[in-house]
C-alpha cells in the first residue's frame, strides 16, 4: 500500500500547471469555502441556541406550577413540591400593570417575589442598586431608560384590579441581556404585589428552581401525583419555549444542507479535474499497468488522489472556519440590534463534534467524486495506451 501512496502523491504533485492544476485549485478552493462556511454557520447556530438557553433558564422558573384559580400557598404544599432535584420552591405573584408617567400610560409585567428569593430569581442579572423591600420596585434597564427614571425616583403603578395608583420607590435596575425582558419586567416584594391584586396570602403561581434545569421533564413527571392531588398544572421552561428551540434546530439543519451544496458543487470540479488527469496520463497509466499494476491498484491510486484533494481542502477550510468562529465569539465582531434579537452581538460556540462531521462529510464527498475517474483509469488497456509510443 505504501507504493500506491507514493505513486498517488507523485501524480498529484506533477499535475500540469505547477504543484496543482488550475482545476484542482478550483476544486480545493470550493471545498475550503464550503467547509469554512459550514463551520462558522454551525458555530453561530450553536451560539444562538446556547445563549438563548442560558438567558431563558436564568430569567424564568425551571418549572412553573399554576392553576386556573389562585393558589393557597401552604407550607405543606411547598414541602410536597420539593422533590429530588428541586433546590428552591418560590411562591410568585405576577400581573400586567400600568405605569403612569406624565401623560403616558405604559404596560409592564410586575412580578412579586419573596425577599429572601429575590437573589435567586435574578441571579444572572446585572444589578444597579439593591433588591426592593416593602413599597419598592426593581425596573428593567430598558424600561427605566424609556421612562427616564433612575434609582431613587418614584414610579406610579396602577393596579389592574382596583385601578388605584401605588407610588413605588425605584431601588435599582437590572439587566438580563435580553431586550424583551429588560423593556417589560419589574420586580417587587411579593406582599406589595399581593396588596395591589387583593390576593391576601395567596399566589397565582409557584416557581421551582432545579439543581439541573435539563432535568425539568423528569422532575415534572415526579410531581405528577402531587399536582393532580392539588388540582395544579405545571409547565417546564423547555415546553414554554418549544417552538423557539424547534425553529432553531430546523434552521440549523437547513443551513447545514444548503451550505453542504457548496462542497457538492466543488466535487463536480474534482470529477472534471480527475477525468482530465486520466486523459492526460493515459500513457503513464499504461506503463504502470504494463509493469504489473492491477486494475484495482490503479483504481485505488485515483481514489487516493481524490482523498488528497479532500483532506487538503478540509484542513485549510477547517483552520479558516475555526479561526473565524473563535474570533466572532471572543471579540464580538458582529453587533446585533438588541430590540430585534435577544442578544446584542452575534454569538458563536464551536462544537468539535459538528466540526468533525463537517470535515468528514467534505472528505467523504470528495472521495466519492473520484470513483468515476478512478473506474475509468482502471479500465485502460496497456496495449492501446502504448500503441503509438
Amino acid at each position: 500500500m505504501n507504493y500506491l501512496l507514493f505513486l498517488a502523491w507523485r501524480m498529484f504533485r506533477r499535475a500540469r500547471g505547477g504543484f496543482i492544476s488550475f482545476m484542482s485549485f478550483v476544486s480545493i478552493l470550493g471545498i475550503v469555502v464550503g467547509v469554512s462556511a459550514l463551520i462558522v454557520v454551525m458555530a453561530v447556530m450553536n451560539g444562538f441556541d446556547s445563549e438563548l438557553r442560558d438567558k431563558i433558564v436564568s430569567n424564568n422558573p425551571h418549572i412553573l406550577v399554576y392553576s386556573d384559580r389562585v393558589i393557597d400557598v401552604k407550607p405543606s404544599l411547598l414541602k410536597e413540591l420539593r422533590v429530588k432535584g428541586v433546590k428552591a420552591v418560590v411562591p410568585l405573584v405576577y400581573s400586567q400593570v400600568f405605569i403612569r408617567r406624565g401623560n403616558r400610560l405604559i404596560t409592564a409585567m410586575l412580578r412579586g417575589v419573596p425577599g429572601p428569593y429575590m437573589g435567586l430569581v435574578l441571579s444572572r442579572a446585572r444589578l444597579n442598586g439593591k433588591f426592593p423591600e416593602k413599597e419598592g420596585v426593581l425596573l428593567g434597564r430598558e424600561l427605566a431608560k424609556d421612562l427616564g427614571l433612575v434609582p431613587g425616583d418614584e414610579v406610579k403603578v396602577l393596579s389592574p384590579i382596583t385601578s388605584q395608583p401605588y407610588e413605588l420607590k425605584i431601588t435599582g435596575t437590572f439587566d438580563t441581556g435580553m431586550y424583551e425582558y429588560d423593556s417589560q419586567m419589574m420586580y417587587a416584594d411579593i406582599d406589595t404585589v399581593r396588596d395591589m391584586l387583593l390576593l391576601g396570602k395567596s399566589a397565582n403561581s409557584i416557581a421551582l428552581y432545579l439543581e439541573d434545569p435539563e432535568e425539568a421533564g423528569e422532575v415534572k413527571q415526579a410531581l405528577r401525583d402531587v399536582l393532580k392531588a392539588h388540582n395544579l398544572s405545571a409547565i417546564t421552561w423547555m415546553e414554554s419555549n418549544r417552538s423557539l428551540f424547534s425553529a432553531l434546530k430546523l434552521e440549523k439543519l437547513v443551513m447545514f444542507l444548503i451550505l453542504l451544496l457548496i462542497v457538492l458543487v466543488a466535487s463536480f470540479t474534482v470529477v472534471s479535474s480527475l477525468v482530465v488527469w486520466v486523459a492526460t496520463r493515459t500513457r503513464e497509466i499504461g506503463v504502470l499497468k504494463a509493469l504489473g499494476l492491477t486494475d484495482g491498484e490503479v483504481y485505488r491510486i485515483f481514489l487516493l488522489i481524490g482523498l488528497f484533494i479532500g483532506v487538503l481542502g478540509a484542513f485549510v477550510g477547517g483552520m479558516i472556519g475555526v479561526s473565524l468562529a473563535i474570533g466572532i465569539e471572543r471579540f464580538h465582531l458582529i453587533p446585533l440590534p438588541a430590540d430585534v434579537y435577544y442578544i446584542s452581538y452575534l454569538p458563536a460556540r464551536l462544537s468539535w463534534r459538528d466540526s468533525l462531521v463537517v470535515l468528514l462529510s467534505a472528505i467523504g464527498i470528495t472521495v466519492a467524486s473520484a470513483v468515476y475517474p478512478a473506474h475509468s483509469a482502471s479500465r485502460i488497456v496497456p496495449a492501446r495506451a502504448l500503441r503509438y509510443e
